[in-house]
This record gives structure tokens, C-alpha cells and sequence, in this order.
């Protein structure tokens, strides 16, 4: 039996409604994530629209912007690829953008690698401390000056306040710290009490041996002392 004309079209119609749809639905090709850029990326995006930290010299940028390879000559500070040589002046480095100090190219020392020859804090040029002399950078407040505590194995400063009463890390001036011994106190810096002789390491010379002897000369609970060639220990 023939369909009417009408029905005829109408169904016609709605076979291709139909198909566009399953072909709308099918044949689209969808990202599975949205491009790098300012709204989604603090760092820099790179050639496959890839966030990167935007901080090394391969891949320097900042707030979405796309990455850039800094020349030989250049290093990546936070507003980009910037030359080298510049001065502290001139914005590279400054209390803005570095916790430690600021060497003369511009480039900023953190506070984990501040040293007697790049001292300082808090975006400050980095000064040089006089090492001849026995002074040290101070971490805490980024200044050059001598230990006038005294000084444990690895070389670390203990703060006076603390090496002048401590049995167990005792001495002033910059000198070894010494431990004083169960039965010893220190006092100002001197160990008492304990060790009537010196005290090398965290052991006691007795004063028969180091009232006289010039590798290890002291009385008093002091660090015992080298004596150097031609003294002798009095």
C-alpha cells in the first residue's frame, strides 16, 4: 500500500534530522583540556600548550605567556628573560623579588646559600666578609662579624648567650665549644668544676699534663692550645 504523499515527506524529514545529529554528536572533535593561557597558568605555556614554572632559562615566562628560551647571555628573573650584567639598581634583583642578597650581576643568593663571600638579607647588595679576620655571615641577620660564642665541629656559631653558661657547648671568643663533663659547669665561657687542666674535644687534660705540655697547654677548664715553635707552656 503507497503512503500518502505528506506522510511520505515527513518521514524523509525526520530520517535526516536524525542522521545530522548522530553525525553532530559523533564526528566533533573536542579538546579534553582547555588552552594554556593568563586564566589557568601562573607560569609559561609552552609550544604543546603545556603550563610550565616559567623559572629556568629553557622556559622562562610569567602569567600565561608563552615560553621563551633565554639567550646565552641572559637569565630568567621573574619579569623574563633578562641580560646579564646589570645592576641592582636597575630592578633585576631587590627586596621585590629576592630574600637574600643581590650580587652585582643582578642575580639573587638565597638565604641557603649565603656565605662569608655573599652576605645578606632581604634583597640587599651582597657584601664580602673579611674571612682573614675570622668573620662569618651571619644568616639570622645577614651581617658580617666574628662568632663571640663559640664554635661546634662543623664550624657553627653557638650564640654567647648560650656558650657562656652551657656545659655541654662552653666557650667564647670563636674558640671550639668544649663539654664541660657531667660533674663541670661553664661559666662565662670557662668550663669549672669538672676540669681543672683543658679540655680538648669532650675530654679533660689534667693540669699535671697541661700546665706543661706545649700540644696541650691550659688550666681552668679552658680549650686546650697548640703552642707554637720555640713557646713552650708556662
Amino acid at each position: 500500500m503507497d503512503l500518502p504523499a505528506r506522510q511520505l515527506r515527513f518521514l524523509r524529514a525526520c530520517a535526516l534530522l536524525l542522521g545530522l545529529s548522530f553525525a553532530a554528536s559523533h564526528a566533533a572533535c573536542a579538546r579534553s583540556q582547555p588552552l594554556c593561557g593568563p586564566t589557568n597558568c601562573t607560569g609559561c605555556c609552552d609550544g604543546q600548550s603545556q603550563c610550565r614554572p616559567g623559572t629556568s632559562v629553557a622556559a622562562c615566562g610569567q602569567v600565561g605567556l608563552t615560553c621563551r628560551a633565554c639567550g646565552p647571555s641572559e637569565f630568567c628573573a621573574p619579569a623574563g628573560c633578562t641580560p646579564r650584567g646589570g645592576s641592582v639598581d636597575a630592578g633585576l634583583c631587590g627586596p621585590q623579588n629576592c630574600a637574600g642578597c643581590c650580587l652585582a650581576s643582578g642575580q639573587c643568593v638565597a638565604v641557603s646559600n649565603l656565605s662569608a663571600s655573599a652576605c645578606g638579607l632581604r634583597g640587599a647588595r651582597c657584601s664580602s666578609c673579611v674571612q682573614a679576620a675570622g668573620q662569618t655571615c651571619d644568616v639570622t641577620t645577614g651581617q658580617c662579624g666574628g662568632c663571640t660564642g663559640c664554635r661546634s665541629s662543623s664550624g657553627a656559631c653557638s650564640p654567647l648567650a648560650l656558650s657562656a653558661t652551657d656545659r655541654r657547648a662552653c666557650g667564647v671568643g670563636g674558640q671550639a665549644c668544649v663539654d664541660c663533663g657531667v660533674a663541670g659547669t661553664c661559666n662565662s665561657g670557662r668550663c669549672v668544676g669538672g676540669c681543672d687542666g683543658c679540655v680538648t674535644g669532650s675530654r679533660c687534660i689534667p693540669s699535671v699534663v697541661s700546665g706543661s705540655s706545649a700540644t696541650s697547654c691550659g688550666l681552668g677548664g679552658g680549650a686546650c692550645v697548640t703552642c707554637g715553635a720555640g713557646q713552650q707552656c708556662v
